[in-house]
């Protein structure tokens, strides 16, 4: 069951990864509508989407007369009888909803307010509930219902309310002006749906036209015509125009040509006339203040005929296509008497999606990082190559100081180039805020390591020098406060990439020092004290001829960056933009937005994910690239062995397994037995093949768990067991009652067991005559046993179940002898002494008893 689920886990993952570029979803929007486009795409202006929206916090409208302070729950829908109650009064309750958070991008306008409430009032006069758009001064307005609980609702249309009018949105609960003396009302829950058009161009590119007519008016004329622009079919209704007359302009209808977010990219004008007379006529475009032009010259003599001109590659902006101007003229080389005609003239306006585009990540699977990217606070990726290095200050006295693409798998690194050999160095500055402590690491180089010092150092704002290293010959240094200089780092190399890593501490005025991730240096002393370190400086040391290359500098104090990640290579984000950006970030999987200044190496951990880019320009529209679906596979497998453990023991019978493998697009699944052939495995649980157990004999067994991803990347994890195919050995031990084997009922059986080097003795049994076998724990005897020869079989069994042969022994049971009775028997001894030359004897009689054997 546990595999199926993780089989299921599997391709449910791999069906949504799959699937996630198709989707498009926006969880803030309740319902949307968008204008359908005629086939050929021509609009009259960008596509608008109609959305609805609810404030997203509640209302603190309370009064004296409620119980206990309440408030309305504008965002719910379901009310609960927490009532706000009024009564007559009591003052008008105003508060503004709460709007503040709103994310509306590309905001028209608002049309229309829904307002729902539930309550009721207990009084004739009217009770309602109003809400104020901006300073207008009319109102939407909602009366309550009489003595019961009823939602009412009222809606207010043909709004035409600005963003930040919607800011200001208020509502209003109030008893009225002719509320019935002692009346009061109850009022639980009001929630309103905001009805507001935004612009969304339909595609990367839309096509649409003026909305307005053209009043291009000529005395000539026999009645004022205009031009309809909006209009491609002719019916002869013409404007005529004769020698003499001035040029006449108007401006084209755009105003509801909205689309912040593109730039016109082309221009196609349409007109349909004639003219009378050899000279030019024409209809000519202006683009805002551009100087150029699009001039279209109408056809002589005839009655009428479409011309088409085209004006390509335009990069105009919104204020400029709401400048554009449309120019109808005879020409400064007009005949004498000549006259013309104009019907019809339209354009079409070929407008652009100026969103950032995102180059890399790209919708694929990244199964190894960006070589030569690493994130960090400045890594330099969004430099030109060649320029400066955006926000360091630099000094190029002594040569260069530049951008350069690629250097020993390093992508856009700073070189400091010191050419002159004179006395001026080559300095790159950066200043930073105010540190008490913190940690900067970066990645140094040198081609050549001389006789002069190539210095780094870190300073206060006044230049007092905090921390002063350099590095001459191949040994670098430390400058203490005494000013003398101290090596920590012996084998420093030309051409060859170091990371270095500062630690330091104005509060002790001591720092430590790590190169290539090993501590060089600990609690050494700055060169002066300072309270702050607000500076880092790299400087290529006068009177040599050197080259000193950075790359990945990170400060701990940007909250963006993690000390330790430029350790690692990542994932380029690169993007391109079309309009000056104040503001750039990005957000990885809908988290929120991290400020940078470009392209930025990121770091992201395995899985699917989305990347989307953001900005803002000056007159604080917002820009965002499309999103970008892209997955990460950086690891091999990771196999974990639950079962068997290492030093377990394996019999005869092949032992389980249990493994789990971590891969997010796991392809196959094996083991191997001591490197010999693979056996495919389609669960994390299960038995080794027995066939190929058996082809093993007693010995030490590694077994081989491996796995590869769907790019055959292996990864393997390996466990030793002892098979054990040795049974123990038992032995039993008693002492006979007479020989050769007699016993008696009391004699006691003692077993005793032992494996050697195997997976030790788990059981001895034992078994009298044709009995079953029993667990032997503790000696045993025949009581309850009648005379008769008895054969006692034993065996002990390992841990693995190797089953030792059976052991038996036979024995004679007998009764013991009785003990005989005590038979008295007189023993007369006679004790004599000499007393005064006489013989005096006395006799003592004792009894002795003895046993009587039984026959």
């Amino acid at each position: 069951m546990k595999n199926k689920k993780i089989v299921l886990g599997i391709f449910i993952l791999i069906l949504f990864s799959f699937l996630i570029p198709f989707l498009n979803i926006n969880y803030s929007l309740i319902s949307e509508t968008q204008d359908n486009l005629s086939e050929d795409r021509e609009i009259r202006k960008a596509a608008t989407k109609t959305v609805i929206l609810r404030p997203n916090g509640d209302i603190l409208t309370e009064w004296d007369g409620s119980p206990t302070p309440h408030w309305s729950r504008i965002n719910e829908v379901n009310y609960d009888y927490v009532n706000v109650k009024w009564i007559d009064g009591d003052e008008n309750q105003t508060e503004s909803y709460a709007m503040e958070n709103l994310d509306i991008i590309n905001f028209i306008n608002v049309t229309s307010i829904e307002l729902h409430a539930i309550g009721h009032r207990a009084y004739s006069g009217p009770a309602f509930v109003s809400i104020y758009l901006g300073d207008w001064t009319s109102k939407l307005e909602l009366n309550l219902p009489t003595s019961s609980y009823d939602w009412r609702t009222c809606v207010w249309n043909n709004l035409n309310g600005t963003y930040e009018d919607l800011m200001d949105l208020q509502v209003n609960i109030s008893a009225g002006v002719w509320c019935d003396s002692g009346g009061y009302g109850y009022i639980d829950t009001l929630y309103c749906n905001i009805t507001y058009d935004i612009v969304e161009l339909p595609g990367d590119t839309a096509t649409l036209r003026p909305n307005e007519d053209i009043l291009i008016e000529w005395d000539g004329s026999p009645t004022p015509h205009w031009s309809r622009i909006n209009e491609i079919s002719p019916d002869g209704v013409y404007a005529k125009w004769i020698d003499g007359d001035e040029n006449q302009s108007d401006i084209f209808g755009m105003q509801g040509a909205y689309f912040e977010n593109a730039l016109v990219k082309s221009i196609e004008l349409h007109a349909y006339g004639f003219r009378s007379y050899s000279g030019p006529a024409f209809v000519s475009i202006y683009l805002g203040d551009w100087t150029s032009k699009l001039i279209l010259n109408l056809p002589t003599a005839v009655m009428g005929d479409w011309r088409t001109c085209v004006w390509n590659n335009l990069n105009g902006s919104y204020e400029d296509l709401m400048d554009l101007q449309v120019n109808i003229s005879a020409g400064v080389w007009c005949d004498s008497g000549g006259y013309g005609w104009i019907d019809t003239l339209y354009c079409v306006i070929t407008i652009e999606k100026v969103i950032p585009q995102v180059i890399s990540p790209e919708n694929i699977t990244y199964t190894e990082p960006m070589n030569g990217y690493y994130p960090a606070t400045y890594g330099f990726e969004n430099d030109k190559v060649g320029d400066n290095p955006f926000g360091w200050e630099t000094n190029e006295d002594g040569g260069s100081v530049e951008v350069i693409d690629l250097l020993d798998n390093h992508v856009n690194i700073v070189k400091l180039d010191d050419n002159t050999g004179g006395v001026n160095d080559c300095v790159l500055t950066q200043n930073f805020s105010s540190q008490i402590e913190g940690t900067i690491e970066f990645y140094f180089r040198l081609d050549s390591l001389g006789t002069l010092g190539r210095a780094i150092r870190l300073e206060d704002i006044s230049n007092q020098r905090a921390i002063h290293l350099k590095v001459m010959n191949n040994i670098f240094y430390y400058r203490d406060g005494s000013n003398n200089w101290y090596a920590f780092y012996s084998n420093f190399q030309n051409d060859t990439w170091y990371h270095v890593r500062i630690d330091f501490n104005c509060a002790t005025d001591t720092f430590d020092i790590f190169i290539n991730e090993d501590q060089q240096g600990v609690n050494l002393q700055f060169n002066n004290p300072v309270t702050y370190i607000e500076s880092i400086l790299f400087i290529t040391g006068g009177e040599a001829i050197v080259e000193m290359d950075l790359d990945a500098i990170g400060y701990s104090w940007d909250s963006n960056y993690k000390i330790g990640d430029n350790l690692k290579e990542g994932i380029l984000l690169s993007f391109r933009t079309y309009i000056n950006l104040n503001w750039l970030g990005y957000s990885l999987d809908d988290q929120n937005n991290i400020t940078i200044y470009g392209n930025t190496t990121i770091l992201v951990g395995d899985g699917a994910h989305t990347i989307q880019v953001f900005g803002n320009d000056s007159r604080g529209n917002v820009y965002f690239s499309d999103m970008v679906y892209f997955y990460i596979d950086l690891n091999i497998p990771v196999i974990t062995i639950v079962s068997p453990s290492s030093d377990d023991f394996a019999g005869y019978d092949a032992p389980d397994y249990e493994i789990n493998v971590v891969e997010l697009n796991l392809n196959t699944t094996w083991y191997n037995l001591n490197n010999g052939i693979n056996v495919r495995i389609e669960s994390f649980t299960g038995s080794i093949n027995q066939t190929v157990w058996d082809g093993y004999g007693e010995g030490t067994i590694t077994i081989k768990f491996c796995a590869n991803d769907t790019w055959c990347r292996e990864g393997y994890s390996e466990v030793s067991i002892f098979k054990d195919l040795t049974p123990p050995t038992s032995i039993i031990a008693y002492t006979p009652y007479d020989t050769p084997n007699i016993v008696i009922k009391s004699t006691n059986f003692a077993i005793t067991a032992t494996d050697g080097s195997g997976s030790g003795v788990t059981m001895i049994q034992y078994k009298i005559n044709d009995s079953s076998w029993m667990s032997y724990s503790d000696p045993f005897d025949l009581t309850g046993y009648s005379q008769g020869y008895y054969l006692i079989s034993y065996r002990a069994i390992d841990n693995v179940g190797n089953v030792e042969i059976e052991n038996t022994i036979v024995v004679k049971l007998e009764d013991p002898p009785e003990i005989p009775p005590e038979v008295p028997i007189p023993l007369i001894i006679t004790v004599s002494t000499i007393s005064g030359g006489a013989i005096i004897s006395a006799v003592i009689i004792y009894t002795l008893r003895r046993k009587k054997r039984k026959a």
